[in-house]
């Protein structure tokens, strides 16, 4: 988070490698190496706040690859790429206290890219947060479609 409350900016990157396994009936088990690499970033970024409630511009981007080394079997042999863009608008309650429930309700425009499902979209999101930091408790709950 930066250094103002109202603007919130985060970046997240990953890597990995492994050993995939492929066994089909009839075929003797292979194995083959994979990588992979993830990064996304985003942010929210306050337009307006009450007593109750504050309505926020949210934004993030993220880039997904895979790539497996050829091995018999319906995963060998595949570079893969996926991505997605989103922005939108949160709306979200405000508790006074810094502790309490609020929920909040998110709706965003999308475009997806690569090797899955490309091209534009919505998606919908509401979801609640319980801060008790006296109890030290903190839950989340979001649901989406």
């Amino acid at each position: 988070m930066g250094a103002d409350a109202r603007f919130e900016d985060w970046l997240i990157g990953a890597a990995g490698e492994g050993v995939l396994e492929t066994e089909i009936a009839s075929v003797t088990p292979t194995s083959g190496g994979w990588l992979w690499g993830a990064a996304a970033l985003g942010g929210r970024h306050l337009i307006r706040s009450g007593q109750r409630v504050e309505v926020s511009l949210v934004e993030d981007v993220s880039v997904l690859r895979a790539k497996t080394e050829e091995t018999i079997g319906p995963a060998g042999d595949h570079d893969v790429s996926v991505g997605r863009a989103r922005l939108g608008l949160e709306v979200r309650g405000v508790c006074a206290t810094g502790a309490g429930t609020v929920g909040r309700i998110r709706a965003f425009a999308r475009r997806d890219w690569g090797d899955g499902i490309e091209g534009p979209g919505a998606e919908v999101a509401m979801g609640a947060r319980l801060d008790a930091p006296e109890r030290r408790v903190m839950a989340r709950f979001e649901a989406r479609r």
